[in-house]
């Protein structure tokens, strides 16, 4: 990994090719003529990304943040994340990483296509990598705290939420969070932001694991709910993906917390949406998805876990 500091591409010139390929060639410390093929594959929600090609070597990928997103994504954090990783090679390999704007190169996947959460042979293969770095033992000096992060979105928001029956909402996810910070959890390194597209499956059925942008420590049933929400799973196929994940071996407990954690984390991408859509946000039907598994899953949680002693402060 190369970090480097004083060369950057603004991010109103992002898709000047010009200025792209003079950037990688300072960087990558080739002939700019042998840099070849740029070509914009991915216009993310907080990044662009580009392939490109060097001559007699091999297909590369850069990754350049778009304009706001240093206030969504700390690449300070995000860094320290990839380097502790290394040693496992479960992720993109990195060849420049600069903890100050955020752009990142890494080599091309060959071969590869986004995990298929309905197909069970990737599913598995996808979560078993997951479980590797959930019991790498690897650690970092940050958290991914679920209440700052809600505190730190509704900063950036500035103004008061466009979803209806917010403020209800959101008294009714500090509960869950309240509830949740009783029990004892198991803390390890979470990727955070595992979603289907950043799981790789190459045509050997290697996974690689890419994107920490949100990586922190946490408890790994966070993870198995941040799946779901991307995916905009059904309650059948979400109980695939836990069952799956715990080898059928789970515990009504276990189930419900993973629940809660859909709940709190389909609340905090919602207001993340709110930042990056503004007054737009209602038009997104990826929005206002993670705003219905807030309110849906707190229910779920509030009626069918009376029993359950882990949530009895819910119901006081």
């Amino acid at each position: 990994m190369i970090p480097c500091h004083n060369i950057h591409i603004k991010n109103d010139n992002i898709l000047d090719r010009e200025k792209i390929t003079i950037f990688l060639s300072k960087i990558l410390k080739v002939h700019i003529d042998d840099i070849v093929s740029l070509e914009p594959v991915k216009k993310g929600l907080t990044n662009d990304s580009f392939t490109f090609s060097i001559k007699n070597d091999g297909k590369y990928v850069i990754r350049i943040p778009n304009t706001n997103t240093s206030t969504l994504v700390n690449r300070e954090e995000e860094t320290a994340v990839y380097s502790v990783i290394q040693g496992l090679h479960i992720s993109d390999e990195i060849l420049y990483l600069d903890p100050a704007s955020g752009i990142k190169i890494t080599k091309f996947v060959n071969q590869a296509h986004s995990l298929d959460v309905y197909n069970q042979d990737e599913l598995s293969l996808a979560l078993d990598k997951l479980k590797e770095l959930h019991h790498s033992g690897l650690e970092v000096q940050h958290t991914f705290d679920l209440r700052r992060t809600i505190d730190k979105y509704e900063l950036l928001r500035g103004n008061p939420s466009l979803f209806q029956n917010y403020e209800f909402t959101r008294t009714k996810m500090l509960e869950l969070l309240a509830c949740i910070d009783t029990m004892n959890r198991e803390y390890c390194l979470c990727h955070i932001d595992a979603n289907c597209d950043n799981f790789l499956i190459t045509d050997t059925k290697e996974v690689r694991l890419i994107d920490f942008e949100y990586a922190g420590m946490q408890d790994p049933n966070l993870d198995i709910a941040m799946i779901c929400l991307y995916s905009q799973l059904d309650r059948k196929m979400i109980d695939v993906i836990i069952d799956t994940y715990y080898d059928e071996k789970i515990d009504d407990a276990t189930r419900y917390l993973i629940y809660a954690y859909i709940a709190i984390g389909g609340f905090i991408w919602s207001i993340w949406c709110e930042v990056k859509e503004g007054t737009h946000v209602l038009e997104n039907k990826y929005a206002r998805s993670q705003y219905d598994y807030a309110m849906k899953y707190f229910q779920i949680v509030y009626e069918q876990a009376r029993e359950l002693n882990m949530f009895k402060g819910l119901y006081s």
